[in-house]
């Protein structure tokens, strides 16, 4: 009978034979090396309070300085998340900062003035508007800034905060405003248009749109836009504003669509889901549902990974759209987010609110086994 023979030595030697031909020979025996486990993990590194509700994203501005609004306050932040200086407004500011190419910092106000204030906090001028301004400013390449107020018109402003030009509409101007490749300023009033300003702040051309609650509109690679609405859809126009397609979801779509390097379009809709659509045809690439609340508008990073809020959670996206990491901010602090938070160095910054506080949470993605 041929029988094989396995024999195990303490030398971790393997030997094989064949009893029947009498011939054996070894080989050694290799073990595989230990696989080593490693996971990413999103950890807080530094953090800021202030004693007001946030209603808008942080602006880190060329010098590394983290601006944002709590109330009537607009803090600048060190890169540690110690203080650097604070700004108070008249009322509630409550639209995203803006910065011109000299880094002075520009926001609005709901006492009804927009203010320019050097990089050190201090004021530099203010110009008044007729009405609240709740939106964020846009800056256009020549450093003129371009924002909305509840008096209906667009207002456009030199670098020293002097108006160069405005625009009525017929409502309320409560969005910031995209602006396409060659200097059209496109944004939307309450009077349901969707206005495309030439750069003197004449009228061009102006759309209908379905609802009054509209996402603030984004520019695609083609000139193209994109929006959400209340209506639960997310609209494309084309580059003249003429409706190209839309995808309907099951909820609201108030926060900001973001477009990826890629081209891709993602959205956040109140069905708690966050949508990845292709841009060219507006059909759906893949969704990926998050639990925790309002969905933010996601921040592309570096690798090529999103990361995006729902309620106290924080999830950090692959470029695949996989869950990589998330992290639950803290319980009994400022813990809610609502907008979409901003790249600091290797440092993500959320701003978290709930009630009459808000936190700055500086968060990093680590690499532990």
């Amino acid at each position: 009978m041929n029988k094989a023979l396995v024999i195990l030595l303490a030398s971790s030697t393997v030997w094989l034979g064949c009893t029947k031909e009498r011939k054996y020979y070894y080989e050694p025996y290799r073990p595989l090396p230990p696989k080593v486990v490693t996971k990413t993990q999103a950890v807080t590194v530094a953090q800021f309070a202030a004693e007001a509700g946030n209603y808008s994203s942080p602006l880190v501005t060329k010098n590394s300085a983290v601006v944002f609004a709590a109330g009537q306050d607009v803090y600048f932040l060190n890169a540690d998340g110690s203080q650097k200086a604070v700004f108070k407004a008249g009322d509630k500011v409550l639209g995203r900062p803006a910065e011109l190419s000299d880094g002075t910092v520009v926001f609005g106000s709901l006492d009804k003035n927009i203010y320019f204030l050097n990089a050190d906090g201090t004021l530099k001028s203010k110009f008044a508007a007729q009405g609240a301004v709740y939106a964020s400013p846009v800056v256009l390449a020549d450093d003129v800034t371009v924002v909305g107020s509840f008096d209906g018109y667009v207002y456009f402003l030199n670098p020293d905060g002097r108006e160069k030009a405005k625009f009525k509409t017929g409502d309320w101007v409560m969005n910031s405003a995209a602006v396409q490749s060659d200097g059209t300023v496109v944004i939307p009033s309450t009077d349901r248009k969707m206005y495309f300003l030439n750069s003197d702040g004449s009228l061009k051309s102006a759309v209908p749109v379905a609802t009054l609650g509209l996402s603030n509109p984004v520019v695609l690679a083609d000139d193209g836009i994109v929006f959400g609405s209340s209506d639960k859809n997310i609209y494309f126009l084309n580059a003249d504003g003429s409706e190209k397609f839309k995808f309907t979801t099951a909820g609201e779509v108030l926060s900001q669509p973001a477009v990826l390097a890629d081209g891709t379009v993602v959205a956040a809709s109140d069905d708690g889901k966050l949508y990845y659509l292709n841009a060219a045809t507006g059909e759906e690439v893949r969704a990926l549902e998050l639990a925790g609340g309002h969905i933010t508008t996601p921040l592309e990073l570096p690798d090529g990974g999103l990361i995006v809020g729902a309620g106290k959670t924080q999830y950090f996206l692959n470029a695949s759209g996989a869950i990589q990491s998330k992290l639950e901010l803290p319980a009994g602090a400022a813990n809610q987010t609502q907008f979409q938070p901003a790249l600091a160095g290797d440092a993500v910054v959320v701003i978290a609110s709930e009630s009459i506080h808000s936190t700055a949470y500086f968060l990093k993605l680590i690499t532990v086994l």
